[in-house]
């Protein structure tokens, strides 16, 4: 896939995914994943990027324990980065090759007819910092046949990327900070807590709704740090969010089906005791308050289905994007069991709107169509 943005900038990329699996036996099955990306960015006299992105996961599951439900695996991801800088901003080094491997564990335990408790941990190993551990406790209560009751609190980390660590920006930034910006040597994965509990139902065959609440925890988040004869890359902010997340279903007939959800997020912000940023803490934040989503799903005679998403998102605070309505639409036909010849359109109502960004020098996503031809082997 190509596109370009006015006559300066151009982007370009394709990727690849495979996906394998068997069941061992009654006990255990295995399932393989592989994924090639590679994207390709040039904005003539001031910055070029070619990256090649390599993905393995590989997962095995295991049911001969009384009681367990064990999932175990791991995966690899390499990452080679080619950029070429200008004297505006560059990556130091031009050129560089990531590494993260993962390994994880699961274990579901029956604690009756009605309940499950799930316990797991997964560990991954970058190149930046060293091993990052990500534990997770979930709990389930089956309180009727139609509904379920579940709570959960996990950790989830953001390892540094090459922009938190190599980015260099030569020129002076714009007020309060009014110097060169450089990556932190020493920037920290960021990590996140977070606890939540929700409900869902299917009253009948035809409805099942879900709604759930959140509150997540965040600790060193990314922050402008004085240093030296400019600023660096930090961990100096912390937050709070918390929200609703709702969503419903209805088949309407045989052939139709029609879902809906709502999110609603309310977010704080602040500087961690030892940080120095003359900015503001939420600065690298800026989420809507709420989005709204629509869709439909019509399967027609001869293997033919037609798909309609409507996206209602609200307004961002910083740098200030309009809330926008979206309407994309897919026509699928099923050529044969394993393959599928696909037409798509995205932003069909609109030109063209922006969804992040400072005008005036932010992109605007464009209506677009898209042709696929899937083939399962």
């Amino acid at each position: 896939a190509e596109a370009s943005s006015g006559t300066d900038r151009r982007t370009s990329g394709g990727n690849l995914l495979l996906r394998f699996g068997r069941d061992i036996d009654a006990h255990s099955g295995v399932q393989v994943q592989a994924y090639l990306d590679r994207t390709r960015r040039d904005e003539p006299g001031l910055f070029a990027e070619k990256l090649d992105t390599l993905d393995i996961d590989i997962q095995h599951r295991y049911t001969a324990i009384a009681r367990h439900e064990i999932v175990w695996g791991g995966g690899l991801r390499q990452q080679r980065d080619r950029t070429a800088g200008s004297a505006l901003l560059a990556f130091v080094p031009a050129d560089s090759k990531l590494t993260l491997w993962n390994l994880f564990g699961q274990d579901t335990l029956s604690l009756g007819e009605r309940t499950k408790l799930t316990l797991g941990l997964k560990a991954e190993r970058n190149d930046y910092t060293g091993t990052e551990y990500q534990p997770n406790i979930r709990w389930a209560w089956k309180r009727s046949e139609q509904s379920l009751v579940w709570a959960a609190v996990s950790r989830a980390v953001r390892i540094p990327s090459r922009l938190d660590r190599d980015f260099q920006v030569f020129v002076n930034l714009p007020p309060p900070y009014n110097a060169p910006l450089f990556g932190g040597p020493g920037f920290k994965a960021e990590r996140l807590t977070a606890y939540e509990i929700g409900y869902r139902a299917q009253p009948d065959a035809r409805l099942s709704y879900s709604v759930s609440t959140f509150v997540n925890d965040y600790d060193r988040l990314r922050s402008v740090e004085p240093s030296g004869s400019g600023f660096a890359l930090s961990n100096g902010v912390r937050a709070r969010t918390y929200g609703v997340e709702s969503w419903a279903a209805l088949q309407v007939d045989p052939a139709w089906r029609v879902s809906a959800g709502l999110t609603l997020l309310h977010e704080r912000f602040d500087f961690a005791a030892a940080s120095r940023d003359p900015g503001l803490p939420g600065a690298g934040a800026n989420d809507p308050r709420h989005q709204f989503q629509l869709r439909s799903s019509w399967n027609l005679p001869h293997r033919v289905n037609v798909d309609f998403a409507l996206r209602q998102v609200g307004a961002l605070p910083r740098p200030a994007v309009p809330g926008y309505t979206a309407v994309d639409a897919r026509l699928g036909w099923a050529i044969s069991p394993r393959t599928e010849l696909a037409v798509a359109g995205f932003n069909l109502f609109d030109a063209q709107h922006p969804e992040f960004g400072a005008a005036p020098l932010r992109s605007e996503v464009p209506r677009s169509l898209v042709v696929s031809l899937s083939w399962e082997l």
